[in-house]
């Protein structure tokens, strides 16, 4: 038997080794990650908007990836609003309100050619 204790002390301490790493992993990391989340210092993938009404799942699932990257330079402003004649918003061009559409998930239409009256400034990508 004392042949063999110095392997049994060995694979004990090896499985006390093992214990202490797998408990590290199950338990002080998920908690030290909690603890930076509930800190705002973590990164996160979670998103806690709502869809606009009216958004269809189709422009949900678009990124800025699916959208316009670039309208140019030209300027042929426009008033959009979605029909109710209230927050209507001025845009560059309707290239400019496309992309703004994409990457919002609204539906705001052409309602005049030129800027909204009123000002409030125009959207210019």
């Amino acid at each position: 038997m004392k042949k063999y204790l110095p392997y049994i002390i060995a694979t004990y301490k090896n499985i006390k080794m093992k214990f202490a790493l797998v408990l590290f992993f199950v338990l002080v990391l998920p908690v030290a990650n909690l603890k930076q989340l509930l800190e705002g210092k973590g990164r996160t993938n979670i998103s806690f908007s709502m869809p606009s009404k009216g958004s269809t799942k189709a422009a949900l699932n678009k990124t800025k990836k699916d959208c316009i990257t670039d309208c140019g330079d030209v300027y042929k402003p426009v008033c959009a609003g979605d029909g109710s004649g209230k927050g209507n918003k001025s845009f560059g061009s309707e290239c400019v309100l496309t992309k703004y559409n994409c990457e919002s998930g609204n539906q705001l239409k052409v309602v005049s050619q030129g800027e909204c009256p009123g000002g409030g400034g125009v959207r210019l990508q």
